[in-house]
């Protein structure tokens, strides 16, 4: 008999290639989405193009009732919380939303998890923004937690829920404290994509230029579907277990930019001009995972250079755009 999985996020970039990864694992996989989820059909079509055996299911997480119906009901073996809320540039914009989608759902189902079935295995995206004015050189499981922003404060608040569930109830229940990750599939939105889509745009002759903001930043910067691997090799582990998850490599946003526009035969100094309004508030960040723990008990490591994410992205938005 398939196991169950439950993803939330399943529309997403992280959840969408879990539920591929479950799905070829031989998995029965339900992803949860928001009833008021943006441009939902489409995104609905194209996840069950990539994954045709999933269920969808419409679900308000944030209701306690109708999370607890829905583990009564599906009766998974592994549930991954991949739901989060940020606004980069806005970050202490709609807070309700921040705290409504990163704490009472991860709430919600641990809940659920510790009164219907302690059986059930829980894992949590948590994030590096849980460490934000750090000033060791490199993060680690240890770590102290200094966590800038509404968004960091949420993710530290469902990570230590994580810990006190799984430690009061000894439910099987873990956090992966992802770092920067990227791939094909990163939303538009976010800094990484909108080079890539830039560059696609320029080399159709359908702009020259794209506004950025301040590139002197730092990331530790992965990619998503070898977190993934990682997540999953979490789960199956014997014992519960907490894990920081990245590189321990620093790229310089210059240097991701000058590095995708040479992929692409362009020198980016030609096409890219500055705007404050990109720019995001002042941070302390620069943020290096340590991930010495991951590799020793479970073997895992990242297996693609920054060259290689820029050269999948860059692929994959050019066949997007055939």
């Amino acid at each position: 008999m398939s196991n169950k999985a439950i993803i939330t996020g399943v529309l997403g970039q992280d959840g969408s290639y879990m539920a591929e990864l479950l799905s070829q694992k031989k998995y029965d996989v339900t992803g949860i989405i928001n009833p008021h989820t943006h441009n939902k059909d489409n995104r609905i079509r194209w996840i069950k193009k990539l994954v045709p055996s999933i269920k969808i299911l419409e679900r308000n997480l944030s209701n306690r009732g109708h999370t607890f119906d829905l583990v009564e009901n599906i009766k998974p073996d592994e549930i991954y919380n991949f739901a989060g809320y940020s606004n980069v540039f806005n970050p202490w914009d709609n807070l309700d939303s921040v705290y409504e989608v990163n704490c009472k759902i991860p709430q919600n189902f641990l809940e659920a998890v510790s009164n219907l079935n302690r059986r059930i295995k829980f894992f949590q995206a948590s994030s590096c923004l849980i460490y934000g004015r750090s000033k060791t050189k490199f993060q680690h499981e240890k770590t102290p937690f200094a966590p800038l922003y509404p968004y960091g404060i949420t993710k530290l608040y469902a990570h230590n829920l994580v810990t006190e569930f799984r430690e009061k109830y000894n439910i099987f229940a873990c956090s992966a404290i992802f770092f920067n990750h990227e791939s094909e599939r990163r939303g538009n939105n976010f800094f990484t994509q909108k080079i890539i889509c830039a560059i696609g745009e320029i080399i159709k002759g359908k702009r020259d230029k794209v506004a950025v903001g301040d590139l002197s930043s730092f990331r530790d910067m992965g990619y998503a579907p070898d977190f993934m691997d990682a997540s999953f090799l979490m789960m199956q582990n014997n014992i519960p277990a907490d894990y920081v998850v990245g590189t321990g490599k620093l790229i310089k946003m210059e240097e991701f930019v000058s590095k995708s526009f040479k992929a692409a035969g362009l020198n980016w100094r030609d096409h890219i001009t500055h705007d404050k309004q990109f720019e995001r508030p002042k941070e302390t960040l620069q943020l290096r995972a340590d991930i010495k723990k991951i590799k020793k008990e479970l073997g895992w490591h990242p297996t693609q250079t920054i060259d290689n994410i820029i050269d999948k992205m860059l692929n994959s938005q050019q066949e997007d755009k055939k």
